[in-house]
């Protein structure tokens, strides 16, 4: 007999943001004995739409989406409006530092109303449809995935009122992004979270790191009620219309996908100004790409010299145009904020560039992607607080290109790991213990 699963998740194709590509993962690879459903929102606000991304659905899904009353989108609104009756002023330090400090205060009241996220607007519509397509279509799996937390109130609704098996999964932990704020606010959100992980019936996180912060702050928690499946690659998708580039020009190319963020530039910043002045050969045989969105301080610091010569912004690329580009480049470059989430958060592109089986010069602190870039021998690591260590991996890159050989001991087993079709493998199996 067929078991009946609904996926809710707030992004959905034709939105483009990387969430959607884990949910379409399991979608695609999920054997027929199991009947998929989706459940999302119609109108999300702040996201790239890319219609490419509906061509990804299988065929066999069937989906609802439902409206969300969205909090950001009236918020614009009204900032634009009231902007047109603002006047300019001279600035101080003691008017910024007063503006800083309302803001602040701003944001801590908005997460109090709306609790647990901004995407709260959307529950109303998305439970009645939850409601409607439980009892008439006899889903008997709920598989709720965060980021956005309020997905999970609907899996934790249906648990409660309706009695099916819940699956709460974990794409990104949002536990500790409250560390900053209020003791009050800080237990609120702790005590939400344990109602969610107690009546969960299975919860998957995406990292170990992650598996680990979570049972240190739920100690109660059974360690075998945690099980990880990471982001991977679907080597289907990937594989259609894509032509690897095997020759090596003259000029290096250093590709980057993804969005760039303030300050995940900053220390590649440092060291390129440094080696323009010690090491400037070394910088004219090499190109950074930035594919997708960038920051305006970013683009204002590119528009300068020596960065100007070094960097090309691309700007947004369809999907399939994105996976064109990783195949052509020479080094795929790899950035990771510099926050909390710098502890558990493996950037889900790291997967899409282990399929190319490209180098990936990976800026970032010591965590769990620079461990998985090591075991697949992949990465030309560099410390994202240690400028000589960005700088020696630069010149490495160039002395390696330079002799036709940029790899060595690539672990293709340790790679294969993470295909969609293994990773979707194990969810399998767990949604057969339900």
């Amino acid at each position: 007999m067929k078991k009946r699963v609904l996926f809710v998740i707030y992004n959905f194709p034709p939105i483009n943001s990387p969430g959607i590509y884990r949910i379409l993962g399991f979608l695609r690879n999920l054997p027929q004995d199991i009947e998929k459903y989706v459940l999302t929102a119609k109108n999300p606000f702040g996201d790239t739409k890319d219609i490419t991304t509906l061509k990804l659905i299988p065929p066999d899904t069937k989906i609802y989406r439902t409206f969300s009353f969205e909090v950001d989108r009236m918020k614009t609104k009204l900032v634009l409006f009231f902007k047109k009756f603002q006047k300019k002023s001279i600035s101080d330090n003691k008017v910024c530092n007063a503006r800083s400090a309302r803001k602040t205060l701003l944001n801590i009241l908005e997460s109090l109303i709306f609790f647990p996220d901004r995407k709260i607007g959307w529950l109303p519509t998305a439970f009645l449809c939850l409601f409607y397509l439980v009892l008439t279509k006899k889903i008997d799996i709920i598989f709720s995935s965060s980021p956005t937390t309020s997905s999970h109130l609907l899996g934790l609704c249906s648990k409660k009122f309706l009695k099916r098996r819940w699956i709460a999964d974990f794409r990104d932990y949002e536990g500790e992004d409250y560390n900053h704020y209020p003791l009050f606010f800080k237990k609120i959100y702790f005590l939400f979270e344990s109602c969610l992980f107690k009546n969960a019936d299975l919860i998957i996180a995406n990292t170990n790191n992650m598996k680990s912060i979570i049972l240190t702050r739920h100690r109660y928690l059974e360690e075998d009620k945690i099980k990880v499946i990471t982001n991977g690659y679907d080597s289907d998708i990937l594989n259609a219309n894509i032509i690897i580039k095997k020759d090596f020009s003259s000029v290096i190319n250093i590709t980057f996908v993804g969005t760039v963020y303030q300050g995940m530039l900053d220390t590649l910043y440092i060291a390129l100004k440094d080696m323009f002045y010690s090491d400037k050969e070394i910088l004219e045989k090499i190109r950074i790409n930035l594919v997708g969105t960038i920051s305006e301080y970013d683009k204002e610091v590119i528009s300068k010299e020596p960065f100007r010569q070094i960097f090309n912004i691309v700007g947004f690329l369809p999907s399939e145009d994105i996976n064109q580009t990783l195949a052509s480049a020479d080094i795929l470059l790899l950035l990771q904020r510099n926050d909390c989430r710098e502890k558990w958060c493996i950037p889900s592109k790291v997967f899409t560039y282990m399929f190319f089986k490209k180098p990936i010069l990976a800026i970032l602190p010591s965590n769990e992607t620079v461990d998985l870039l090591r075991n697949t021998g992949l990465g030309i690591n560099a410390n994202f607080y240690d400028i000589d260590s960005i700088k020696t991996a630069l010149k490495q890159i160039v002395c390696n290109f330079s002799k036709g050989n940029l790899l060595v001991n690539i672990n293709i087993e340790e790679i294969e790991k993470y295909d969609r079709k293994v990773l979707t493998l194990k969810l399998f199996n767990f949604l057969n213990t339900l």
